[in-house]
Formats: C-alpha cells, sequence, structure tokens
C-alpha cells in the first residue's frame, strides 16, 4: 500500500480542476467510490491523497456527490442521462466569427509577408548581403546612446 502524501504537499488549484473533470469523465453506469477518487488522484498528481484529504476540497467532493446522483438516477430508471442539446445557430454564427478572424489575420499576415519582402529587396539593394540580414543584432554599448555622445568613460586611477 502507498504511503500518503508527504506533509505539506497540497493540491494545487489546477490539480484541483484536472482531478473534478476526471470525475466528470467516470462511467455513470458503475457505482463511483472514494477509493477510484483517490486513484483518480494519484495519477494526476502522482501523490496519494487520503479520501478525508480529496472530500475537503469542495470542488471535488461536489464532483463525487453529483457523479453518485448521476449513478443513482440511471440505477433506479435504467435510463441513461439526458444529453445537452447542441445549439446549432449558435455554433454556426461562432464558426463564422472564427472563419472571419482567420480571414483578418490572413490578411495581416500578408501584409507583413510584403512588409518583410520590401526591407529585404531595399537591404540587398543597398548592398547588403542577406547572410548579413540573418546575423543576429548586437546590442550597442549603453553609452553609445547616451546624449553625451557616446564616449566610453575610462578608469583612470589618480
Amino acid at each position: 500500500m502507498m504511503r500518503s502524501s508527504p506533509p505539506g504537499s497540497r493540491l494545487t488549484p489546477r490539480d484541483i480542476k484536472a482531478i473534478v473533470s476526471q470525475i466528470a469523465e467516470m462511467s455513470y453506469q458503475v457505482r463511483p467510490t472514494w477509493d477510484q477518487i483517490c486513484e483518480i488522484a494519484l495519477g494526476v498528481t502522482r501523490r496519494s491523497y487520503t479520501r478525508q484529504a480529496l472530500s475537503a476540497h469542495d470542488p471535488i467532493s461536489e464532483a463525487y456527490n453529483a457523479k453518485v446522483a448521476e449513478y443513482r438516477r440511471f440505477r433506479d430508471s435504467g435510463k441513461t442521462p439526458r444529453l445537452l442539446s447542441i445549439d446549432e445557430d449558435r455554433l454556426r454564427v461562432r464558426v463564422r466569427e472564427l472563419e472571419a478572424e482567420k480571414a483578418t489575420l490572413q490578411d495581416k499576415i500578408s501584409a507583413l509577408d510584403e512588409r518583410i519582402m520590401l526591407h529585404v529587396a531595399n537591404a540587398i539593394r543597398l548592398g547588403i548581403s542577406t547572410r548579413e540580414l540573418e546575423k543576429p543584432t548586437e546590442k550597442p554599448w549603453k553609452g553609445a546612446t547616451d546624449k553625451t555622445g557616446g564616449k566610453k568613460p575610462t578608469n583612470r586611477k589618480s
């Protein structure tokens, strides 16, 4: 049997969210147990937690209780849980919005491509090779951009 998590190791909000999503994906035809939830937590966090440690987190406890209620509804009626209806009109609108955004982004990309080609053509025209263009830029010395003329101070000992 595995030991519990070491003292001081806590579930992060990310871990809790992952455990809750794993609970939601469990089958409604099999009664969920806290042992299964502990195994899920072990798989998500690679640490073993007790039932008490997991049930102390409200989202995990609520997800477990919802899954048990779903199982009981299935057990009592024998019917599968009702699936949410998909609002196709809303999905069509969302697809149109995404396609419009895609077209806008493609226009921006083509404009940037043209701009880059113009810069490269101008650089070649001025005698700068593409090899020089591809070199990483060097950081100028800090004093070169000062208003004093960019002369590097000398450290003379008097």
